[in-house]
């Protein structure tokens, strides 16, 4: 996905250079978005995606403001809340672990197979719940993540609300658990959709590529799997 917004006011500025964004939403074999829209296509199911678009992330997002002369490109898989919160920073020192990556093996890796999924899916939750509690409703709309969680509980609820939809269990969400520990408080009275940042053809587009893991891995790092 791209955008070159300032491309035509450009055409009148003293300088030539407008600044392109570009995001990369990666698919492997093991993604989990990828992952569910398979599992849900083979069962008939619904499939839509509810983040926020690139384009309205940018214009949210206050610390892109600044930029400028920069070609960026980036990874949207990045785990920034979670490697940068105290809580996981003390947990991980109290365990022993070098970093968040580290923690996060010790925690859920290594040893998943040994717990039921109930016990695994309530220490994740409890993980990401206590990391979120380090930051304020203030730095979370700076950064652009009350926006594109307010996005995607105005699509959660909207899918709730279908009429072919009999009870709440027929609607599966699949998140970051950063986002999922935010959204169960957001979905008690849920957001009107934002209205999306309109652009011409030529100023944003998003393409399907081609991409090894051999790229994704050394663009990406170890984020997200």
């Amino acid at each position: 996905a791209y955008t070159d917004r300032g491309r035509k006011r450009a055409k009148n500025a003293k300088k030539s250079f407008s600044p392109r964004f570009s995001g990369f939403y990666p698919f492997c074999e093991h993604s989990p978005e990828l992952v569910a829209i398979r599992e849900g296509r083979g069962i008939g199911a619904e499939c839509h995606f509810i983040d926020l678009p690139f384009v309205d992330q940018l214009v949210t997002d206050a610390s892109w403001l600044e930029i400028e002369d920069k070609w960026i490109t980036f990874s949207l898989l990045q785990e920034a809340h979670l490697s940068n919160s105290d809580y996981v920073g003390k947990l991980a020192e109290k365990t022993g672990c070098r970093d968040h990556d580290e923690l996060w093996d010790h925690l859920f890796e290594v040893n998943h197979r040994h717990v039921d999924t109930e016990t695994f899916i309530a220490n994740l939750a409890a993980y990401c719940f206590m990391a979120r509690l380090d930051y304020d409703d203030e730095l979370l709309a700076f950064d652009g993540t009350l926006p594109r969680e307010r996005n995607m509980a105005a699509n959660i609820a909207a899918a709730l609300k279908n009429k072919r939809i009999t009870q709440k269990t027929d609607v599966l969400v699949v998140t970051g658990g950063f986002h999922t520990a935010g959204l169960l408080k957001m979905l008690e009275k849920p957001p009107k959709k934002p209205q999306h940042v309109k652009t011409a053809r030529d100023e944003a587009e998003a393409f399907l590529i081609r991409y090894s893991f051999s790229q994704l891995d050394a663009l990406n790092g170890y984020a997200s799997g």
